[in-house]
């Protein structure tokens, strides 16, 4: 399912292993972020099913900026700094629950900034073709996703051209 590099597909917890599905179920702050709130139940399943897990060391670059991402990524725990310029100007932190990667869901977008971990950092890796398929099914989680995208893409063109005033 995973390349071994990518970190690991069960999350131990104490004793306990859970899939990535489960423990989402168990996280009332992820089971209804913003993402995933949209869907119906067994949607989410399914979707967060076809998901994997990726671990990051505090300051590792997930994304490149201007890069295609291959996935829409959700932090499970931890941080993520988007940021551009090569990494002088910060954008955004995002915390738990939060998405990013948005432009693997658009034709030859790229991501207008990097991402990179904060901190220890998780993040569930949700496969875009599956997003695609699920946006034709609810409209509203394809409204969330553009408005999200066209959100931090303004984001990063104002702080660019703030930038570039100096």
């Amino acid at each position: 399912m995973g390349d071994p590099k990518d970190g690991i597909n069960i999350l131990r917890i104490g004793l306990r292993q859970l899939d990535l599905a489960e423990f989402v179920r168990q996280d009332e702050l992820l089971w209804r972020s913003p993402i995933l709130a949209t869907l119906p139940e067994a949607t989410r399943l399914e979707l967060l099913g076809l998901g994997r897990l990726r671990s990051l060391r505090k300051a590792e670059v997930l994304l490149p900026e201007a890069q295609r991402p291959e996935a829409v990524y959700m932090v499970l725990a931890g941080s993520i700094v988007l940021s551009t310029s090569g990494g002088a100007i910060d954008l955004a932190t995002l915390g738990k629950g939060e998405v990013f990667g948005l432009a693997a869901l658009f034709d030859d977008a790229v991501c207008p900034a990097a991402a990179a971990a904060d901190d220890e950092t998780r993040v569930a890796v949700l496969p875009a073709e599956t997003l695609v398929e699920l946006v034709s099914d609810v409209p509203e989680l394809g409204k969330l996703l553009v408005s999200l995208a066209k959100e931090r893409r303004a984001r990063a063109r104002e702080c660019a051209e703030f930038f570039d005033m100096w």
